[in-house]
């Protein structure tokens, strides 16, 4: 009856769309309202218990373009005749204020009073008709779409009656729960109908699903295995609740539907024993798992990999157990071709897996050569319970080559050297070099040797080493074994990479399986003997107060001593300080040792500060290189030698400093070199200053003249005029000493006359004064003896001549970082006006060649007997620690024609720190 039902709905559904729908206007007609519906709900649906109050919404639109004033919609309903249509009867009408043409849907409302039997006189199929202006108010574009027509079925109520409810179901353990646990469960009725339910029982029943296919659906009905009655005899009042209680039986692991059914349907009653309100909520089933064991063999290998007939071969099964519980003493089937070769068991965690090894000899099953079938299976007699029974097997392909022939078949394992590589040279004499020979043939073989040699990596040749140790054997059995020793001895050898090898049956005297792997090689490293390396740190060093200082002032050096070797320096060991005097030409004097300490040892890359007080009482004024020696007495051996001495500084020791400056007093014309004749007398004067900061004691002064080629010193200094004695000179203070050269004698030529301040003796190698700067203490003065016709001897000319006179830097000694100011006159010492030339700076460090400008001047005329002094700063930065030579060169470009091109450089010392 009920499919009847369906199929008149169906068909009235349809023609409600048409009705709706209408006929389909080609043309509009502007200045009009269009009203129209578009949805009819009932509330509740299809079917409605007769008895029931049914909401009823129309919701319609104005899709024209004036605005619709006040109208009904009225609602009409009539009993569904497939022969006769009946009429319609109305029921309800809702008055629409209005409605525009820009608002959006509206509601009109009705109730329907399905107990109303003037209305519904019996259950059955209804028709609902709502019609939009329903009396023709509103003038529209089409009048045929106002109305819209639905169905429903008004069915005898069930209201009244009892309604039983599957309510909740509960297990105690929760899922999921290990195989053979025991589950008690809690199934919760209640009645939720009008009046109590009489007797009825509680079903609970279960089936398994495969997860992995359907997780929802069971593959074959329900198994009951509870009926509970004794808890429902007295029935179940209106709104309250009883409990169903059960035991779930044991199951196999695996994922369940559990059902509980209230007022199950028999055969007698397909509806149950009840009747209710509802019958559909009678039932509730939930997922229920049970864990177990899952086994399945992942994987298959064996060895060897190429075997043959007559061999036993080990097949290695991987067996995992990919479910939650532990599974124990799980047996494992190894099969060939069908027949079991043997059998294991394993024991395994939930989620672990093991290897199992099953032994199949060839010659036991007569196996010829070709493929067979290894089968392996876990579980073979389903004695495990698990969620899949059907993944329990795996099996692969082995290929069985024919027999080899009866040989014996030698071979060494490995090499073994103790030491083992890396080995540091000094460490030990030898190495111990091992190997272990087998004979995996099937026969036994005779006179057995074995040679060990060595080789540096990458040559050709092998150097035999003595065998020692079982290096023959007359006899070894098949399967049979014997290690052989040698030792090499490490006395000629050097550090590097060698290579080691081990032949058993050099001579091939013995027939075998395999004839290409009797050698075996291995490789070892020879270190260098690990030594410490001692050294200062350069960057660490420190001088207080300063590094110039006056003489007798203590000055404390502080350094780092770093051991950057590969072995503790065991001490103790000195550290020495030293002085060593720094000629003027850059070369050193002797060294002398001022102070020393001792470090008790040092551990490698550690460091240890040292402090070391100079004396500097007993010490000469000068410049001096500080040298820092790290075990002079060689006490230590090193990874390097050479590295131990640390020159630094230098040291500029202040004290007394006399200097002169000359000059002609008669004749006083051209007074940077006069040009005289023969026989004419020259008055010089010497002024004598002590330029440094301690007061000098006694001292002489005398003159002395010498014949100058090429601006080169010839012969010997001839001492002309009396010597002054001075009893001392204090800072700052100035002394003249004059005297009267006459060059009666005196051929053509170039001569200087040098001022003697503070000679030398033997009694007094560096004078009487011991100064801070011992070069400057011979100030000169040149001059020219002409011929006659006014010419000089070996000049090509007698007009022009450039020379420098003096380079100056104002601190000799400067900082690194520090600017310095370098002066030079510049003089035409000729007999005419030079024209334009350029003058430029270089600067070198002592003991290159390179030399690098920093400054440049062009002078456009020097007037004969002018002299210009030109300044330029130098920035330390660019040069770096060390000692340097300022050169000047005027005329750089030999732009000017001089009587004397070799006199055109001068230079200046200047040391960085």
């Amino acid at each position: 009856m009920l499919k009847g039902w369906i199929r008149v709905l169906a068909i009235l559904a349809f023609l409600s769309i048409l009705i709706t729908a209408g006929p389909v206007s080609s043309q509009v007609t502007p200045g009009k309202p269009e009203l129209h519906p578009d949805f009819l709900i009932l509330d509740p649906a299809s079917p409605i218990d007769q008895g029931r109050l049914v909401n009823i919404t129309l919701l319609l639109e104005n899709t024209g373009t004036a605005t619709a004033n006040q109208f009904h919609v009225e609602f009409f309903i009539r009993l569904h005749s497939e022969s006769t249509a009946g009429s319609w009867t109305s029921f309800a009408v809702d008055e629409i204020s209005g409605l525009s043409s820009v608002e959006q849907q509206i509601e009109a409302r009705a109730v329907l009073d399905s107990s109303d039997s003037r209305l519904i006189p019996a259950s059955g199929i209804y028709e609902i008709r709502a019609v939009v202006d329903s009396n023709n108010q509103i003038p529209e574009l089409d009048e045929t779409n106002n109305e819209m027509i639905t169905s429903a079925i008004i069915q005898s109520s069930r209201l009244g009656l009892p309604d039983l409810r599957a309510k909740s179901l509960a297990f105690d353990p929760t899922s999921p729960v290990e195989q053979d646990t025991k589950v008690e469960i809690v199934g919760t009725v209640s009645n939720e109908g009008d009046q109590k339910a009489a007797p009825f029982s509680v079903e609970l029943a279960y089936c398994k699903i495969n997860s992995l296919v359907n997780p929802t659906t069971c593959p074959s009905d329900f198994t009951q295995f509870a009926l509970v009655e004794d808890a429902f005899l007295g029935g179940l009042t209106k709104g309250g609740e009883l409990e169903a209680r059960a035991s779930l039986p044991t199951l196999e692991p695996g994922t369940y539907l559990i059902r509980m059914r209230v007022d199950p349907p028999t055969s007698h009653n397909p509806a149950g024993m009840i009747d209710e309100q509802d019958e559909a909520n009678n039932e509730l089933i939930v997922i229920f798992a049970i864990q177990g064991s899952e086994l399945h063999v992942p994987g298959i290998t064996y060895t060897p990999v190429l075997p043959r007939v007559g061999d036993t071969v080990t097949i290695s099964a991987t067996v995992e157990n990919s479910g939650q519980v532990k599974c124990s003493n799980a047996e494992v089937a190894f099969f060939v071709d069908g027949a079991q070769f043997d059998l294991k068991t394993i024991t395994l965690a939930g989620g672990q897996s093991d290897v199992v090894q099953g032994v199949l000899n060839t010659s036991q099953f007569n196996l010829d050569a070709g493929v067979h079938t290894i089968r392996v299976i876990v579980d073979p007699k389903n004695l495990v319970s698990e969620r899949d029974e059907t993944n329990n097997e795996t099996r692969t392909g082995i290929t069985l080559q024919a027999a080899l022939p009866t040989l014996a078949e030698l071979r060494p394992k490995g090499i073994l050297l103790n030491p083992s590589s890396p080995i540091q040279l000094g460490s030990n004499s030898n190495i111990a070099v091992s190997t272990e020979i087998l004979n995996t043939g099937p026969v036994a073989a005779s006179n057995v040797s074995v040679e060990f040699s060595y080789r540096s990596t990458g040559s050709i040749r092998w150097v035999p080493i003595l065998c020692s140790t079982n290096c023959s054997t007359s006899t070894l059995e098949s399967g049979a074994r014997f290690v052989a020793s040698a030792n090499l001895f490490l006395f000629n050898l050097t550090p590097g990479a060698y290579e080691i090898q081990a032949v058993v049956d050099p001579q091939n005297a013995i027939p075998e399986l395999d004839e290409f792997n009797n050698t075996i090689q291995s490789a070892f490293t020879l270190q260098a003997n690990r030594l410490p390396d001692l050294l200062v740190d350069p960057v660490s060093i420190q001088f207080t107060p300063s590094l110039t200082e006056r003489r007798g002032t203590p000055i404390t050096l502080n350094a780092d001593v770093v051991n950057f070797g590969e072995a503790v320096a065991i001490g103790p060991f000195d550290v020495d300080v030293s002085l060593a005097k720094l000629n003027s030409d850059g070369t050193l004097g002797q060294a002398v040792s001022l102070n020393s300490v001792q470090v008790g040892g040092l551990s490698v890359g550690n460091r240890q500060r040292i402090s070391v007080v100079l004396n500097t009482a007993n010490i000469l004024p000068g410049l001096y290189q500080v040298l820092i020696n790290v075990d002079p007495q060689n006490r230590i051996a090193e990874l390097d030698e050479n590295n131990n001495l640390l020159p630094t500084g230098p040291l500029f020791l202040r004290g007394p400093d006399l200097t002169g400056t000359p000059r002609y007093i008669d004749p006083t014309v051209n007074i940077f070199e006069p040009r005289i004749g023969s026989g004419t007398k020259l008055t010089v004067a010497v002024d004598v200053t002590n330029i440094g900061v301690e007061a000098a004691g006694e001292f002489d002064v005398g003159f002395c003249h010498q014949a100058l080629l090429n601006n080169v010193e010839q012969g010997s200094c001839v001492s002309f005029g009396d010597t002054t004695h001075f009893p001392g000179l204090g800072i700052g203070s100035i002394v003249t000493v004059s005297a009267t050269f006459d060059t009666s004698g005196l051929g053509a030529g170039r001569y200087e006359i040098k001022a003697v301040i503070d000679p030398a003796s033997p009694n007094f190698p560096v004078g009487h004064v011991e100064e801070e700067n011992e070069t400057n203490n011979t100030p000169a003065l040149t001059f020219e003896i002409v011929g006659a016709g006014g010419s000089t001897t070996g000049s090509t000319s007698s007009g022009i001549d450039l020379t420098v006179q003096n380079v100056t830097v104002d601190s000799n000694l400067a900082s690194f970082g520090d600017t310095v100011t370098v002066k030079a006159q510049i003089a035409n010492i000729g007999i005419q006006s030079a024209g334009s030339f350029r003058v430029i700076f270089f600067y070198k460090k002592v003991g290159q060649a390179q030399m690098f400008n920093f400054a440049q001047f062009t002078i456009n005329k020097l007037d004969a007997g002018e002299v210009q002094t030109l300044t330029s700063q130098l920035s330390t930065i660019l040069l770096g620690f060390g000692d340097y030579q300022i050169i000047v060169i005027v005329d750089f470009n030999n732009d000017v024609k001089e009587s004397n091109e070799s006199n055109n450089r001068g230079s200046a010392q200047l040391t960085v720190t």
